[in-house]
């Protein structure tokens, strides 16, 4: 557990790159660090960073760290209502198992769980497009300097 991290920034960097390796077997056209206002290519994804929260859980200063981390997927221009949604729902199911089998992001946490799955729409590029927003819940744990 040495490899334990608190920093957000690194533990969305390590999703990023898990789907960057996974975006042909998703089905994903671009994979994108933070949010974009225009998307040239779909299907696609965003990773961005959500809050992060800290308490103590032990002595002297051991910290839980709780971060979260969105995960949007962008389906395409909405369509054929029932196509693009039996279409999004597969996508992000899909999108979810890929998470859940990184239970750790190698090493860098405890635990992560997808607690949320949101499907909806957004306005890009001009045009309504469908999209589904996943909530990456991971949990670490990190000890704060102290002096003895």
């Amino acid at each position: 557990m040495s490899n334990l991290t608190d920093d957000l920034q690194l533990v969305t960097t390590e999703v990023h790159r898990v789907f960057e390796e996974n975006k042909v077997a998703l089905g994903l056209q671009d994979i994108w660090y933070g949010d974009q206002d225009k998307l040239p290519r779909m299907p696609c994804a965003t990773i961005e960073s959500g809050p992060k929260n800290r308490e103590y859980n032990g002595v002297p200063r051991r910290t839980q760290v709780v971060m979260d981390v969105y995960v949007i997927i962008y389906h395409g221009r909405v369509a054929d209502g029932q196509v693009n949604q039996k279409n999004a729902e597969q996508l992000a199911e899909k999108a979810e198992n890929l998470l859940h089998q990184t239970e750790d992001l190698n090493g860098l946490v405890i635990d992560c769980l997808v607690v949320s799955n949101e499907p909806g729409y957004v306005v890009r590029g001009g045009a309504q497009t469908k999209a589904s927003r996943l909530t990456l819940r991971c949990t670490s744990q990190k000890m704060l300097p102290y002096s003895a």
